[in-house]
């Protein structure tokens, strides 16, 4: 026996047209999405293509070379008359000054190193850039850093000055010295730092067998003169054949007696020397701030030293 589920014909059709209903609202949802889907892939689509083209005119941009010149003096960041500044995004350095190192354990690589005070503990990611003599080409090399203190010995942190000796190594160049350098972190930006490059050489290629190196001199009102003369003599009877002083602010009695040692015998070379970033330089306070601040007076006497080895390493 079969049953129908439907009691009549009437009822039939409604429910025939019920379904049909129902799929062609199906249908039309279905199609709302799929039209919806494809307008959205295409707007990815175009995004994206867009975006490609613009990072690679960009990477164009970035790798068309900059025609930078070495920069003027006038427009060269001054801290003071001995420090040149350059302001990072992250730290300021102090320049002070640049060596030409070709020495034998160098390998196959050249190195301009350049003394400085950094208020970073681990400062950025910098680049040199090398000018030649007799050329207005220059190199770009990366620069490295080298800690000339150790954390032992106290002021290890950030914002106060650091001492560093940065590096920048470049393949040897047999018929360009290099004659000036600068610092900077991104390419194609304005150089405010422009050092010129020592390379003291001797003029008969003899090598003198032993100098002396003497830090800062601070004696504003003590008059060691007589003491003073006793020891550039002891020296000179050791056979020393240069005494380098660096020289704050000393007694003229003093000042006499180095003046009459570098002019008279040249036995002595006197270099001023002043202390860089917000350090005082007036003679008063400084004095009294190396009387306070031994530490930071010891972080500072480590330019001097090093800035004496590197300029006559070759003499």
């Amino acid at each position: 026996m079969v049953y129908f589920i439907f009691k009549s014909r009437s009822e039939f059709r409604n429910s025939r047209k019920n379904i049909l209903i129902f799929f062609f609202r199906l249908l039309s949802i279905i199609a709302f999405i799929l039209t919806w889907s494809y307008f959205i892939f295409l707007c990815l689509l175009h995004f994206k293509t867009n975006n490609n083209s613009s990072q690679n005119l960009s990477k164009q941009q970035q790798e068309q070379p900059c025609r930078i010149q070495s920069p003027e003096s006038i427009k060269i960041d001054y801290n003071n008359i001995y420090w040149q500044r350059f302001q990072s995004s992250n730290g300021t350095f102090f320049f002070y000054n640049a060596f030409y190192d070709d020495r034998i354990l160098n390998g196959e690589l050249s190195t301009i190193r350049i003394l400085s005070m950094i208020d970073r503990i681990s400062p950025i990611k910098i680049y040199c850039r090398i000018w030649f003599s007799n050329s207005s080409n220059s190199i770009i090399t990366l620069a490295d850093y080298h800690y000339i203190w150790s954390r032992q010995w106290g002021n290890y942190e950030d914002k106060i000055l650091q001492p560093f000796l940065i590096n920048c190594p470049f393949p040897r160049q047999k018929h360009l010295q290099p004659y000036f350098v600068s610092l900077f972190e991104k390419n194609c930006t304005a150089i405010t730092n422009n050092l010129q490059i020592i390379n003291n050489r001797p003029l008969d290629k003899n090598k003198q067998s032993f100098a002396v190196c003497v830090k800062g001199l601070e004696f504003l009102h003590d008059d060691l003169s007589i003491r003073l003369i006793e020891w550039i003599e002891l020296l000179n009877i050791l056979g020393v054949k240069k005494i380098f002083f660096y020289e704050f602010d000393i007694h003229p009695n003093m000042s006499k007696v180095l003046q009459y040692y570098q002019n008279e015998t040249k036995l002595v070379h006197v270099q001023k020397l002043s202390l860089p970033g917000s350090q005082p330089n007036s003679p008063l306070e400084r004095k009294k701030y190396l009387q306070q601040k031994i530490i930071h007076r010891r972080q500072n006497e480590i330019i001097p030293y090093n800035d004496c080895y590197y300029k006559n390493m070759y003499l």
